[in-house]
């Protein structure tokens, strides 16, 4: 009997170790070798459409393969990427724990639909039996019911799949190698990039960056950029110096609370700073001075912080000064 004859495209030939083996596939021993089979791959219509056309994509997937035992072709059909994220299927995962000795022990669809929880034991060779459960109020809970897609079509057989990545991942992590399971991470929301239009709040600013954001000025700034002078002294009276024993306050400062420095009235004092404006931004150094916790945090203020110009401003002064008051002393220096 005679058979058609094909023509079929000649084998490539071998490039450095590689070769083929019946029952084992190929066999890669260098660097070069990875990188042929990953352009095969990509130029390939029966891989996923990650890697078609993307020979980068291939490679990276047949060394995460390589790791966790897979062959080439095995690798690309079962390590999906969401969210820039990698993961295994689950078919996969069982078949790494499978080849490794483990047991796999879960309960059926029914049971799992009559009970509202799922239940997987793993048994791995020298390990106590592992046992993890995923229920109903636990998928309710994580508000994946009613999620479109296989959690409203399939729920329990979700629900079979999250205890059996639990487990997995208990009993056997370094057989997986900390990837995580494509039916885990698939729900898992998309991360936010900047830019995007979905707007990440902002930690809220204390201390040195709430004054420079209320004044507008930056530590860059040539007024903040300079030696601090704190109440015209050297800008570690705040951490080195003790109040001076001469020093009484003034009857209004006596009078004021003690978070709030307690100063003569404005109007009285001399025309030290020029600019109506500049009332404003006094008050906001004095609000920042009376917020801060430590002494570090008001020489920072003096040094990046509040304008030289309004560094020996009366009121100013005094807030230090009643900062200083209500602190606990600093050791001094070493010399």
């Amino acid at each position: 009997m005679t058979e058609k004859s094909m023509d079929l495209a000649p084998a490539p030939k071998a490039v450095g170790g590689m070769g083929f083996r019946a029952g084992t596939g190929l066999m890669m021993e260098s660097f070069e070798d990875v990188w042929r089979v990953a352009r095969v791959l990509a130029a390939s219509e029966l891989v996923p459409k990650l890697y078609q056309g993307k020979p980068e994509n291939a490679f990276v997937a047949i060394e995460m393969g390589a790791g966790l035992g897979l062959k080439p072709f095995q690798a690309v059909q079962n390590i999906a990427v969401i969210n820039g994220k990698p993961g295994i299927y689950g078919d996969a995962g069982k078949a790494i724990l499978l080849a490794n000795g483990c047991t796999i022990e879960e309960d059926d669809g029914e049971t799992i639909k009559a009970n509202g929880v799922a239940r997987c034991t793993i048994t791995r060779p020298g390990h106590a039996p592992c046992s993890r459960t995923f229920s109903m109020e636990n998928a309710r809970t994580a508000k994946l019911i009613g999620k479109e897609g296989p959690w409203t079509t399939y729920p329990e057989r979700q629900l079979a799949w999250r205890a059996f990545w639990f487990a997995a991942r208990d009993v056997a992590a370094d057989l997986l190698k900390g990837f995580s399971g494509f039916e885990e991470i698939r729900d898992v929301p998309p991360e936010r990039e900047i830019g995007s239009g979905s707007a990440i709040p902002a930690a809220p600013l204390r201390g040195t960056s709430a004054l420079q954001a209320r004044l507008g000025v930056s530590s860059a700034s040539p007024e903040v950029g300079q030696a601090a002078v704190a109440v015209g002294v050297d800008a570690r009276i705040v951490e080195d110096a003790e109040p001076p024993a001469q020093h009484v306050p003034s009857p209004e400062a006596a009078e004021a609370p003690a978070t709030l420095p307690s100063v003569p009235d404005p109007a009285h004092q001399p025309d030290l700073i020029s600019g109506s404006g500049d009332e404003n931004l006094i008050e906001d150094c004095l609000i920042a001075i009376s917020e801060a916790k430590t002494a570090d945090e008001v020489r920072e203020m003096c040094e990046e912080a509040i304008p030289e110009r309004l560094r020996e401003h009366p009121r100013i002064v005094s807030a230090i000064a009643a900062a200083k008051s209500r602190m606990p002393a600093a050791k001094r220096k070493a010399s």
